[in-house]
C-alpha cells in the first residue's frame, strides 16, 4: 500500500507549481506551491530523525495557529512514523489557566514526548508546566538543508485526534494511514470535485472537520485550499464569503451555528456587494442542520448569486476518521409530530411539527444501525442509539481502561448519538447523554435552546439546556443563557411561559449570566456537558434568614427556582416557575424553616400562586419566626465556626408608622443642624425606616427617598458613618444585615426594582458608591475598601445618539461571602465574585471571579488562589 508521503510525491511530480494551500490573516496572504510544501515537510522529517523523534511510541503535540509550518510538521511526523496531534491554540478570550490545566491532563494521560509551538507559548508552557516537558519552537527547521527523504512505512503511519472538550481527560483516537486514505477515497466520491474546485475554510485545524475535510483531503487529493483563522472569522464573519468571491471558492464546510453567525452578523449593506455564483456546495457538519437556519441564510443572500448553491449535510466523527453519512444532491427534511417524537415514535405532520434534516446515506465502506439500550437493532422510524461499523473505524480509544463499553458485543461502535433511519437516510435527534427525561418524556435540549436563540435580549448560540437528577426521581430542567450587555435583562417569566407552552415542560432553574460565562469545547461550540459539570460543581445552599416577610421569602425562593427579581405578586404557578413537583419542594422548605407541618388542605396552587399569598398563608397559621438552616457543606461549616459568637443576636420587633408623614420626617433628618443619634433614630422610626438593636450613627446622614421608606431596612448593630447618603427610587430596596459597617461618605443608590443587600458583618469603606438599578448582593463578612465603585447598571453608548439621551441597562452584581475588595476597584454590571475571592486595588471586575482566587488588573484576572 502507498504511503501518504509517496502520494504527495506523486502529486509533486504531476503538478509541482500548483498552488495547494494559501493562508490569509488580515491583509497578509501567503500562497504555497506543492514543491514548497514538500520541501518544508522534508525539512521537518530530517529534524525528527536527527533528534531521534521516530517510531510509533512517540507522540508529538503541535500547538499553534494555522500555518505552513504546522501543516508540514504534521505530515513530516506521519512520514517519520511519529504520532502527531494538533491541540487547540489558546485564544485571547479563553483562560490561560484553563488551557494549561487541559494541557497538563493531556500530557499526563497520553504521554506526550514533544510539544512544538511558537516562542511565546513555549516560554509560557515552561513557566506553568513541569520543567521536564520537552518543548521546541516550530522554527527549528530554518537552518536545515533538505536531503533525500524516506517515504516511510504505511503500516506505521498514523496520527492522533483528541475528543472535543475544554477540561478533564480527552479521549485520543489513532487514525492509521489505511483508515485515512480509505476514508478520503470514499468521501471524495460524494463531493463532485472538478479541476477548478477550491475549498475555503476558517475551521479549527485540531477538529476532525477542519483537519480531515479542509487540510488532509485537499493536500492529498490536490484540491487547492484557502485558510483563514477562526479568530479572524469570528470577529469578521463576512471574510469567509469575501474569500469565496476573491479566490473563486467552490466548497465550504460549516457547522450549523456558523451559518447562523454569517446570516445574523453580516450587514445588509455589505451583502449587496457579495457575489457567490462560484460557490457550489455548503456542507453542514458537526451538529444537526436546522431547516430554519438554512431558510434564513437563503432569504438574506438570495441576491448574491446562490441560485445553483447546493446544501449538503454530513454526519461525521473522529472515531470514524471523518464522514459516516452524507446527503447527495441536496437536503431532505421531515416534519414530525413533536409529542410523539418525545415518546420515541416518528409520525409525519404538517404545519405544527418540528423539522429534522436528513444526514444522508452511508458513504461507501460504512454501515449504520439503530439500537436500543439492550443493543437490539430497531426498525425504521424508531429512535435509538446510532451504532456504526466501518473500514475507517477505530478499535479502541488510546490509554482507556473502558473500551468495551463503547462497542456492542458484535463490535459495532456505539456513537452516543440518538437518531432514526427512514428510507436509508439517517436523522440525528441529539446526544444520548444530553437527553433530558422529565416524567417519562424525552426533552431534546436543542428544542429549548432554539427558543432561547430567538430571544432578542439573549445572545444566540450562547445558551445551554440540560437535566440534573432531583429528589423527585426524575430530572430537573436547568437553563443557562448569556444576556446581551447593552439591553435590559429579559423577562424570565415570559421565557419560562414560552418554554412551557411550546415544549410542555417547566423550567426548574433559569440562570441569566454575563457574556463569556459559558464554557466552550475545543470545537469552538458552547458545551452542554462542560457547563453541566461546572453548574453541579458550583451549587451551594441558600443563606440563612431569620424573619419571614416577602423580601426574605423572595430571596429563599430565588435559590430554589433560580429566578431573580421575584416580586410579591410574581405569578409562580401559572408562569411555570413552580410546577406540581416543585410545590412539594417549596412546602418542605417552608416546613424545615418554620419547624412545623403545613396542613395538607392548605397546600394548593391558589395558596402558592404568589409570594404574597404564601406569606399570608404562613401568617394565617400564626407563624413568622424561622429556624436557622444548618450549614449546607463541610467547607462552609468549618468556615462558619469562627463566626458563631457573632450569630447570637436577632432582630427586635419594631412598630413603624404608616408612612403618612414620611417626607416630612425625612426632610427633618436631612436638615438636622446637629447630628444627635437619638433624634435620628426617632425620625427613622417615624418615617417608617426599619432598624434593629444598637444602631450607631456617627455623624450627619442623608436620605433621598422617592419610594416606600419601608424598603430601607437595617439589622442589629449596624453602624452608619458621617456623610452616609442613602437613596431609593420607585421600588428600590436597601437592606443592611446585622453588624454591617458603612464608613463615611458612602453612597447607596437603589432605583427602579433594584436591590442592594449587604450581608452580616460586611464593611463598606470610605467614599465608596453602590449604584443599583438591578440587583446588588454582597455576602457575609466582606471587606470593601475605600473608593470602591459597584454598579449593576450602565448607560447606553450607541454612536448615533447623544449619550445623555440613551437609556440605562440593568443587571446583576453578586459578591459572595468573605470577599476582600481593594481600594479603588470598579465592579461593573453582570459581575459575579465568588466566595473567598480577593480583588487587588484599582482593578476593574467584569464577569466572573472564581472562589478563593486572587485577581488583579484591568480587567481583573486570576493570578493565584488562597491556600
Amino acid at each position: 500500500m502507498q504511503t501518504i508521503l509517496n502520494i504527495l510525491y506523486g502529486n509533486l511530480n504531476e503538478e509541482p507549481d500548483k498552488e495547494i494551500i494559501t493562508f490569509i490573516k488580515g491583509t497578509e496572504k501567503k500562497a504555497y506551491k506543492y514543491y514548497q510544501l514538500i520541501n518544508r515537510i522534508v525539512d521537518y522529517q530530517v529534524w525528527f530523525r536527527e533528534n531521534r523523534y521516530i517510531g510509533s511510541d512517540t507522540t508529538v503535540l503541535i500547538v499553534d495557529e494555522i500555518s505552513i509550518n504546522i501543516v508540514a510538521a504534521f505530515f513530516a511526523a506521519i512520514a517519520a512514523g511519529v504520532r502527531p496531534a494538533f491541540f487547540a491554540y489558546p485564544s485571547e478570550k479563553h483562560s490561560e489557566e484553563q488551557f494549561f490545566h487541559s494541557l497538563q491532563n493531556l500530557h499526563n494521560t497520553h504521554k506526550i514526548n514533544l510539544i512544538l509551538t511558537n516562542l511565546s507559548l513555549k516560554n509560557k508552557i515552561k513557566m506553568h508546566a513541569n520543567y521536564e516537558w520537552n518543548v521546541e519552537t516550530l522554527d527549528v527547521v530554518n537552518q536545515l538543508e533538505s536531503i533525500e527523504t524516506d517515504f516511510g512505512d504505511s503500516a506505521k503511519e498514523g496520527f492522533i485526534q483528541f475528543s472535543s472538550g475544554t477540561t478533564g481527560i480527552k479521549k485520543g483516537v489513532l487514525i492509521t494511514s489505511k483508515m485515512l486514505l480509505g476514508q478520503l477515497d470514499s468521501y471524495y466520491k460524494t463531493l463532485n470535485i472538478t479541476a477548478d474546485s477550491k475549498i475555503i475554510s476558517w475551521l479549527p485545524h485540531y477538529h476532525d472537520m477542519g483537519l480531515v475535510a479542509c487540510i488532509l483531503m485537499p493536500i492529498i487529493k490536490k484540491i487547492p485550499v484557502v485558510y483563514t483563522t477562526p479568530f479572524e472569522w469570528v470577529k469578521n464573519p463576512q471574510i469567509l464569503f469575501n474569500l469565496v468571491e476573491s479566490e473563486s471558492g467552490t466548497h465550504v464546510w460549516l457547522p450549523n451555528f456558523a451559518l447562523g453567525h454569517i446570516t445574523k452578523n453580516v450587514s445588509n449593506e455589505k451583502i449587496h456587494t457579495i457575489n457567490l455564483n462560484c460557490l457550489r456546495k455548503i456542507i453542514l457538519c458537526s451538529e444537526p442542520a436546522l431547516s430554519k437556519t438554512i431558510f434564513k441564510f437563503r432569504e438574506k443572500y438570495c441576491n448574491c448569486g446562490i441560485e445553483d448553491l447546493i446544501f449538503e449535510n454530513c454526519y461525521a466523527m473522529a472515531e470514524n476518521t471523518f464522514a459516516v453519512t452524507t446527503t447527495k444532491g441536496g437536503l431532505k427534511s421531515l416534519e414530525i409530530d413533536h409529542k410523539k417524537f418525545r415518546m420515541g415514535d416518528i409520525s409525519e405532520c404538517k404545519g405544527s411539527g418540528i423539522w429534522l434534516t436528513s444526514a444522508g446515506e452511508c458513504i461507501e465502506g460504512v454501515e449504520v444501525k439503530i439500537i436500543d439500550d439492550e443493543e437490539i437493532a430497531l426498525g425504521d422510524e424508531k429512535v435509538g442509539e446510532i451504532a456504526i461499523k466501518s473500514n475507517f473505524l477505530i478499535h479502541q480509544y488510546l490509554h482507556s481502561d473502558n473500551n468495551k463499553s463503547y462497542f456492542t458485543e458484535d463490535n459495532w461502535f456505539k456513537t452516543g448519538d440518538l437518531g432514526f433511519l427512514r428510507n436509508g437516510n439517517l436523522y440525528i435527534a441529539g446526544r444520548k447523554k444530553e437527553l433530558i427525561i422529565i416524567a417519562g418524556e424525552n426533552i431534546y435540549p436543542q428544542d429549548i435552546e432554539d427558543i432561547l436563540n430567538a430571544n432578542e435580549k439573549l445572545i444566540p448560540g450562547r445558551n445551554v439546556a440540560f437535566g440534573i437528577d432531583d429528589t423527585k426521581g426524575t430530572e430537573a430542567l436547568i437553563i443557562l443563557a448569556e444576556v446581551k450587555d447593552n439591553l435590559d435583562p429579559p423577562n424570565e417569566i415570559e421565557i419560562r411561559r414560552e418554554i412551557l407552552n411550546k415544549c410542555g415542560v417547566s423550567v426548574t432553574k433559569l440562570s441569566l449570566v454575563p457574556h463569556m460565562t459559558l464554557l466552550k469545547g475545543t470545537a469552538g461550540k458552547i458545551s452542554r456537558s462542560l457547563n453541566r459539570q461546572k453548574y453541579l460543581f458550583e451549587q451551594v445552599g441558600s443563606k440563612k434568614i431569620k424573619k419571614l416577610d416577602t423580601v426574605n421569602l423572595a430571596l429563599e425562593l430565588s435559590h430554589i427556582t433560580g429566578v431573580q427579581n421575584l416580586e410579591a405578586n410574581t405569578p409562580l404557578i401559572s408562569s411555570g416557575i413552580i410546577d406540581s413537583f416543585s410545590l412539594v419542594v417549596v412546602k418542605t422548605m417552608l416546613e424545615e424553616l418554620l419547624g412545623v407541618k403545613i396542613p395538607e388542605d392548605k397546600v394548593s396552587f391558589a395558596n402558592f400562586e404568589t409570594i404574597k399569598l404564601i406569606t399570608q398563608l404562613i401568617e394565617s397559621l400564626g407563624i413568622s419566626d424561622l429556624k436557622d438552616k444548618s450549614a449546607r457543606s463541610e467547607v462552609e461549616s468549618d468556615r462558619n465556626k469562627s463566626l458563631e459568637e457573632f450569630e447570637r443576636v436577632g432582630m427586635l420587633p419594631t412598630k413603624f408608622s404608616n408612612g403618612m408623614f414620611k417626607d416630612f420626617f425625612v426632610l427633618l433628618m436631612n436638615k438636622l443642624p446637629i447630628p444627635y443619634p437619638a433624634i435620628y433614630k426617632l425620625l427613622l422610626r417615624l418615617a417608617g425606616i426599619k432598624y434593629g438593636r444598637n444602631l450607631k450613627i456617627l455623624g450627619k446622614i442623608k436620605f433621598k427617598i422617592n419610594g416606600n421608606t419601608s424598603n430601607i431596612q437595617f439589622g442589629d448593630f449596624v453602624t452608619l458613618g458621617d456623610g452616609v447618603d442613602i437613596r431609593i427610587r420607585e421600588s428600590g430596596k436597601v437592606i443592611l444585615g446585622d453588624r454591617v459597617y458603612i464608613d463615611s461618605n458612602v453612597r447607596l443608590v437603589a432605583a427602579r426594582n433594584g436591590n442592594i443587600y449587604i450581608g452580616c458583618g460586611s464593611e463598606i469603606g470610605f467614599n465608596s458608591v453602590i449604584n443599583s438599578g438591578g440587583n446588588t448582593t454582597i455576602g457575609r463578612y466582606c471587606m470593601i475598601a475605600s473608593g470602591v465603585n459597584i454598579n449593576s447598571s450602565k448607560h447606553g453608548v450607541v454612536k448615533n445618539r447623544y449619550i445623555k439621551t440613551q437609556p440605562h441597562s440593568h443587571g446583576i452584581v453578586n459578591i459572595g461571602d468573605d470577599v476582600w475588595i481593594g481600594a479603588g476597584v470598579s465592579i461593573l454590571i453582570n459581575s459575579y465574585i465568588e466566595t473567598g475571592a480577593i480583588i487587588g486595588s484599582n482593578s476593574v471586575v467584569s464577569g466572573k471571579i472564581p472562589e478563593f482566587s486572587v485577581s488583579v488588573g484591568v480587567p481583573a484576572k486570576v493570578i493565584q488562589y488562597r491556600s
